[in-house]
């Protein structure tokens, strides 16, 4: 079983080979790969469209945009759910501390400096990738201790933005 966030809810999914389950009801879809990381959805007579952005697996956390918004999944599968329910913390989370473009674009805005300390979910920098403001959070507690970028600055997917 595996548990999946969006915002703020989250549902349990099941899955036995093509099969998926939700909050132990059946999935019923239809999915086409179109090209590399781009997907046709048939769900529930509604045409979607998807793109895979990225997946942080330090976070566990799958990037993508449904038919063109941002959306952010977090995925706690057997192993996550077990150690969360022993009440221990997963330490190869603890070591993640590059933050990189998740998609090219241009960053718009840095509201934090070297040496701030920031908390988890505090906006680190804005980047408009498509026309659209995408705001990357702090994955975790922690110290800047670089910024690669600059306002302005034009980024590639996976270029380092952020170090802790």
């Amino acid at each position: 079983m595996y548990k999946v966030t969006l915002g703020k809810q989250t549902v349990s999914v099941e899955s036995t080979g093509n099969q998926y389950t939700v909050e132990g009801s059946p999935l019923e879809w239809d999915i086409r790969r179109i090209k590399e990381n781009h997907f046709h959805i048939l769900y529930k007579n509604r045409s979607l469209n998807l793109e895979v952005i990225g997946w942080d697996e330090p976070q566990k956390i799958l990037r993508v945009k449904l038919n063109g918004r941002m959306a952010e999944l977090e995925i706690k599968d057997p192993r996550d759910l077990l150690l969360e329910k022993l009440g221990i913390r997963d330490t190869r989370s603890s070591l993640h501390s590059d933050i990189k473009a998740p998609m090219p674009g241009l960053i718009l805005k840095i509201p934090v400096t070297i040496g701030q300390s920031v908390a988890k979910g505090d906006t680190l920098l804005v980047l408009e990738a498509m026309k659209m403001e995408n705001v990357i959070k702090s994955p975790q507690d922690g110290t800047i201790k670089a910024i690669t970028v600059s306002q302005g600055q034009s980024v590639e997917k996976n270029q380092l933005l952020v170090q802790f």
